[in-house]
């Protein structure tokens, strides 16, 4: 008898040990050298829409044609401003000005090789594949921080805009978008059950 509320103790903390499965977001985020960027990305009920902080990517002067710009960034609460966030269905505002009750940790990673092109008078742009990855955190005013509230994921492009700057390029803006993931059709996905099944079928035949 004494087992009993040890396997129901047991039963019931299984849930809360497996991690949710990462929320996959789409939208764009633009960060700029000498202006505010902005952010607008979106999920399964999740969501951070508002201002980022001038400065935040690597941007500025003196590229060199012929290098690569590598970029392996972080972007953390304090890098959004009169910012709001979503999670699960729940909005609540984020910044300088607003109670802080989100903790925001997105990494950039795999563009780490836009080349700089050949030097020409005005803009230019490149571009090259990116990961994103991340976590959110609800955070109420005056509590300890909670354990994650959402992880997020993305794919999508990254396009560096340059201008020239005398003998090198001058970084202006870099800007992620974020793509949706492609999802299987039906028609797809019934062509691909059916040859399974006849495969089966076929398997069998020669076994018997």
């Amino acid at each position: 008898m004494r087992l009993i509320p040890l396997l129901v103790a047991v039963v019931l903390s299984v849930p809360l040990a497996v991690s949710a499965e990462p929320i996959p977001i789409t939208g764009v985020i633009t960060l700029s050298a000498r202006q505010a960027g902005s952010i607008n990305v979106a999920g399964d009920g999740f969501g951070i829409q508002g201002v980022v902080a001038p400065g935040v990517a690597p941007l500025g002067c003196c590229l060199l044609p012929g290098s690569e710009y590598a970029v392996n960034l972080n972007l953390s609460s304090g890098h959004f401003l009169s910012t709001e966030v979503t999670l699960g269905g729940e909005t609540f505002p984020l910044g300088p000005s607003a109670i802080q009750n989100a903790a925001i940790s997105l990494q950039v990673r795999g563009l780490s090789a836009l080349p700089i092109p050949d030097l020409t008078q005005g803009m230019a742009s490149v571009s090259a594949p990116f990961t994103l990855t991340g976590t959110v955190r609800h955070t109420p005013f005056g509590t300890l921080p909670t354990l994650p509230t959402a992880e997020v994921f993305g794919t999508g492009t990254a396009m560096l805009s340059l201008f020239s700057s005398g003998p090198a390029w001058d970084a202006r803006t870099l800007q992620l978008t974020l793509d949706p993931e492609p999802v299987p059709e039906p028609a797809t996905l019934l062509l691909v059950g059916t040859g399974l099944f006849a495969a089966y079928r076929s398997r069998r035949r020669k076994v018997a």
